[in-house]
């Protein structure tokens, strides 16, 4: 079995990516697929904005945060919003822009990251010990299925409320529901419904949403940020970047409201 490290940081574990985690690289592209994100704190608790972050490294991490260690690269990234305590988000899966690191063996992990005003914090992590290997020469690095695959158990520290029992989903449009419903019952409406497939709102979304889609490039998401708010979809060829090609194809996976 290719089971996770274990953790030896300082983590509080009351936010978890929990089941089966994996994710799949084709040339680009990454697919990054949790069995739960699960907030383990109390009912009246709503997390900070949260973000999927996976992570190239030369070793497992040594600190709580990745930023400053020596050789890391994050190599995809998404924000999914908030969820109430006692709640999660079932079968998880985001399709995004892969950035692929240098030739060498890689120490690939998995981070999910809280916004707490200034920054983000890391809450739980999961590593996938078998190395992701980018040979020279090779622009299109695959990694195999028993590569990427790492399954994690979540345990609450003493104290921590248990966390409602985990309902399969069978279709993103039920997660949603879920989600949804689990935010009316703590009282606050969640906003961990950013259902993978739905189109991304260019006026609200953050330069790493915007660069997952397919031909988007960072430096071009960066545009479209600093040139909001956008009110007519055809006239987003005024950024500078974007031409009429570029736009029919990504017309059917954006919005402006």
């Amino acid at each position: 079995m290719n089971s996770a490290f274990p953790l030896d940081l300082d983590l509080d574990n009351s936010l978890v990516l929990d089941g089966s985690c994996e994710f799949s690289v084709n040339a680009d592209r990454v697919v990054v697929r949790v069995g739960a994100i699960r907030n383990l704190r109390g009912i009246e608790n709503l997390s900070g904005s949260l973000a999927v972050e996976l992570w190239a490294l030369h070793h497992p991490l040594d600190r709580v945060e990745p930023e400053g260690q020596p050789g890391a690269k994050r190599v995809a990234a998404t924000t999914i919003g908030e969820i109430s305590g006692q709640h999660f988000v079932p079968d998880c899966r985001y399709d995004l822009l892969f950035e692929q690191p240098l030739p060498g063996a890689w120490q690939m992990s998995l981070l999910l990251r809280e916004w707490n005003g200034h920054g983000y914090t890391t809450r739980s992590v999961v590593y996938f010990p078998v190395p992701f290997q980018v040979d020279v020469g090779l622009p299109e690095t695959k990694a195999t299925e028993a590569d990427t695959k790492a399954k994690v158990e979540a345990k609450a520290k003493p104290g921590v409320p248990p966390t409602v029992p985990a309902a399969k989903a069978s279709s993103p449009a039920e997660s949603a529901e879920l989600a949804e419903s689990a935010a009316k019952t703590a009282g606050k409406k969640s906003k961990a419904s950013v259902v993978p497939g739905a189109p991304v709102n260019l006026n609200t979304a953050t330069v790493d949403e915007i660069a997952s889609l397919k031909g988007v490039s960072p430096k071009l998401a960066k545009e479209i940020v600093a040139t909001r708010p956008h009110k007519d979809i055809k006239r987003l060829v005024e950024v500078k970047g974007i031409g009429e090609k570029l736009l029919r194809a990504i017309r059917p996976l954006i919005t402006l409201d």
